[in-house]
Order: C-alpha cells, then structure tokens, then sequence
C-alpha cells in the first residue's frame, strides 16, 4: 500500500465540491475563477513541459531551477539482505561536503528515474540526493519495518562509502507517498540516533500514506518540515497526514502544511498523487509529467526549504514556509497567475476532495502482525 505510481488520476469520485464553479473562456482554455478547493472530473489533459512549457518556470537566480554543476550518479549495493536493488546517489561532480538529502519513494516507485528531474536538479545544485529502493513485495514477517530497515540500512551505508564528499551536518528527508510516511521515522533515526543535521535539518513530505515510526516527538525542534497534499489526490487520505504525522511532531517544531490546487488553461495542472513524479513512459500514466506543478510546488519549495535550514535565509524561508505562495503564471490565459498554494504554519488544510484508496479509518488494516500502533 501507500501509492499507485502507474494508476489512474482521475479515479474516486468528487466528494467536496467543485473548483471549476464560475469559468469564463481564456487563450486557450477555461479560467478557473472561484476560490474552490477540489476540481471538477475528468480532469483536463495534464500540461507537459516536454511538449510545451504551458506556464512559465522560476527564475534561474531562485529556487527550484536547475543550477550549474553537472551531475554524476553513483551505485552501490545496500548490505540489507532484503534490499530491492542499488543505492543511487545523485551529486555535484567534483564537490565535496556537500548537504546529503535522502530521499524515500512511493510504494512501487523502485526505478528511480520516476523522479529523474527532481533529483538531477537538486544535485545540479550542490546537493548529494541519496535513493534507496525497498521491497514491495509482501515477503517478509514484519514487512513495514523491514521497509523501514532496508531504507535507513541504505541511508547508513550511502554516509559511510560518500564519506568526505558529503557533510552529515546538513541533512534533509524528504519522501512521498509510502516513502513520505516513513520521512518522519527515518529522520529521527538519522537525526536523534546518529546525531546528523547539527548545521541545518529538514523534512519535506508529499502526499504520506500511513506512517509506522515511533517517538516522532523526540525529533528535535530545529527540523523545519513541510507537509504537501494534493487536494485532488485519490490515493492517501490527507487526514492520515494529521494524524499520524502532523499531530506528532513535538511542540515547538517549524513546520508549514500546504494544499495545492489544480488549475487548468488549455491543459491542467491537475494536483493529483503523482504530483513529484516524471517519465510517463515507465508508468503509462499521463500525470507522471514534468510541469509546472512540479517545478514552482515540488522543486523550487523542496530546494528553497534546503537553502533555509542550512543558511536561515528568510527570503528562502519565505518561500519554503510561506507566505509566498506563488505558483507562477500561465503562458496562455492572458498569462493569469496559477492557483496558489494555501498553506498554514499552525492548522492542518486537509479539504478531502475524492474517495480515497487509502483512508484513515482503514489503517490498522495494512499494520505490521500486532497490535496496530
């Protein structure tokens, strides 16, 4: 469980309203004009950059746009005896200390070219990006937390074989899906266990499925973290984030929740599960596109959050945490701002839209032998 890397998008039915109420005819599509939540289905056919780059791309002086240095990408294997392949590492070539971001993938996601783009820009740069695959299939006695095991097992032998090139004092965990469920655990063993991120930490989770660590309130207070749902998702139920990640954080913590909205203007920009993924080919999914979802919501908030915990920008903080909530602007639609992201630093946005595959009410169905934690 967790996420359906190659499923429908459109799938569920509308259950909280409509976001495409009040239209009126644009350059190339409809306007979206109320201040709705949820999208109308079927969603329209997704935006691709590939093809054309329908709303314009941050800046190269900010965050989230590919930056100089050339990227490298190393592998090796992880000792775990139920490891599901390789560690990748993305990283700067001929950088050295440099951040490490590790990174935890949805349920299924085990190439990790689904999230090429993402990875090459953040190493590009000056981050090394570390992928662990864990094991989908359902082989072992206490799956969840061998999954678990298999990815902090790759995480630890990534830190010992990079060695010198990266620097264990700045860290970032991000995830999505089943891997952003887990983001809360893995953190507390790199940060409270090994004692990385003494110079800068981070969390940035995207559409969690349930999430199965413990003692979630010892990470210490200084991991700024924030939480991503994608209000038209279908998959995980954005309460599942609440409960089993948001109202467990420690008191005191930094954090930030944000819902991203779809929009549409000729193509949509459809906030769906697969949001931070790439490369329709692999999945036959048509959502698994790069666009500018991807590039203002994922990559320029995801990067801007790093700029923050390592160097306490406040202009990235901005952007990382909010206020700023801007998603950039359509190229056609006499280039109207795309819908912004709504996001709060102390309530939950959790606006269920659809009838989840995943819901809250059914996760001790999917827990580990036992009692359900």
């Amino acid at each position: 469980g967790g996420s359906a890397a190659g499923g429908s998008a459109a799938g569920g039915s509308a259950a909280g309203g409509s976001a495409a109420g009040g239209t009126s005819a644009g350059d190339g599509g409809l306007v979206v004009t109320d201040a709705g939540v949820c999208a109308s289905l079927p969603f329209a056919a997704p935006c691709d950059d590939a093809i054309a780059r329908a709303t314009t791309a941050p800046a190269a002086s900010t965050w989230g746009a590919p930056g100089t240095f050339t990227v490298t990408t190393q592998t090796f294997a992880n000792p775990h005896p139920r490891a599901n392949g390789p560690v990748v590492v993305y990283r700067p070539v001929g950088q050295s200390g440099v951040p490490v971001l590790f990174f935890s993938h949805a349920f299924g996601a085990t190439d990790p070219d689904l999230y090429l783009d993402l990875f090459e820009m953040l190493a590009s740069q000056g981050y090394a990006v570390v992928y662990v695959p864990y094991p989908t299939l359902l082989a072992a006695l206490r799956p969840l937390e061998e999954r678990y095991d298999v990815l902090f097992q790759g995480f630890q032998t990534a830190v010992t074989t990079l060695g010198a090139t990266i620097d264990t004092a700045r860290v970032g965990f991000f995830g999505h899906s089943f891997g952003a469920g887990a983001t809360p655990e893995m953190a507390r063993r790199g940060f409270v266990t090994q004692g990385w991120g003494s110079n800068g930490r981070f969390m940035f989770i995207m559409a969690p499925w349930y999430s199965w660590g413990r003692a979630y309130g010892t990470l210490p207070t200084d991991v700024r973290t924030v939480i991503q749902v994608y209000a038209d998702d279908e998959v995980n139920d954005h309460q599942t984030a609440v409960e089993d990640i948001w109202n467990r954080l420690p008191a005191g913590i930094e954090r930030a929740w944000m819902t991203v909205r779809s929009d549409f203007c000729g193509c949509g920009l459809n906030a769906t599960h697969t949001v931070p993924m790439s490369r329709v080919g692999i999945t036959m999914n048509p959502e698994n596109t790069v666009n500018g979802h991807d590039r203002w919501v994922v990559w320029r908030r995801l990067h801007a959050l790093a700029v923050y915990a390592f160097t306490q920008s406040a202009q990235a903080r901005a952007v990382a945490m909010g206020p700023d909530t801007d998603l950039g602007a359509f190229l056609g639609c006499g280039g109207r701002p795309v819908r912004p992201l709504e996001v709060s630093a102390t309530t939950p946005l959790p606006a269920p839209c659809h009838a989840y595959r995943f819901p809250q009410s059914s996760r001790c169905m999917f827990a580990d032998p036992g009692p359900c934690p």
